[in-house]
């Protein structure tokens, strides 16, 4: 082990006998500016009446160093001080360098707004949000831009709502069911080229219909 001295405020190596039959001995860790503290390096098993010690009676207990905490103002400032394992805090995002790159640890977009297709208008808002890995889009809209504008029922498959951007878009469709104004619904697929598309409606879609849509997922 190795033993401060707070006496001396020397470290030294050092050796901690124990019991025979009893593990290893606790060390002593004695706290404020007086006293001992003793780190372990190692335990050695002593059989009775060894006269070598064998590779397998010692066992390693290196204690080793947490990682660093470092604010930056960029990400690149510290790489060449960086070791696995650091964590880095920049811009409000909290990142952790696993010895080549800083991967952040939750990354939150905030709200970022999403165009509506020309058929739509906004009601509320729209916006697409990513915490980490999950995304949530919120859709408030109405439906014609055109009085008395409708599709029919059967022409409602394929209909885009709005699109979003990359980086927000899933590896793969996503489904949901949505509600609208009179108790109307139809399926909407949020696709991996960002599209937000209807699917499968129970009515014609007239105009000043509704859609309130929350969406969730996983990317």
């Amino acid at each position: 082990m190795l033993r401060l001295d707070r006496a001396t405020w020397l470290v030294r190596a050092a050796v901690r006998q124990g019991t025979p039959g009893s593990g290893a001995p606790a060390l002593v860790r004695q706290s404020g500016d007086t006293g001992v503290y003793e780190v372990p390096v190692a335990e050695v098993t002593v059989p009775t009446g060894a006269a070598v010690i064998a590779p397998g009676q010692v066992r390693m207990r290196p204690l080793y160093q947490g990682g660093a905490i470092r604010p930056v103002r960029q990400l690149g400032d510290a790489s060449g001080l960086l070791a696995a394992g650091d964590i880095l805090y920049q811009g409000g995002t909290w990142y952790g360098w696993n010895g080549t790159a800083a991967t952040p640890f939750v990354d939150d977009t905030g709200d970022v707004a999403i165009s509506l297709n020309a058929k739509w208008r906004e009601d509320g808002s729209c916006l697409v949000r990513r915490v980490g890995g999950t995304v949530d889009i919120e859709v408030n809209a109405i439906f014609g831009n055109i009085l008395n504008e409708v599709i029919f029922k059967g022409d409602i498959s394929g209909l885009v709502i709005a699109t979003i951007p990359v980086g927000f878009r899933p590896p793969r469709n996503k489904y949901f069911a949505a509600i609208l104004s009179g108790a109307r619904y139809f399926r909407l697929s949020v696709q991996p080229d960002g599209k937000i598309t209807a699917y499968w409606a129970s009515h014609d879609l007239t105009y000043n219909t509704s859609l309130r849509a929350s969406l969730t997922y996983v990317q």
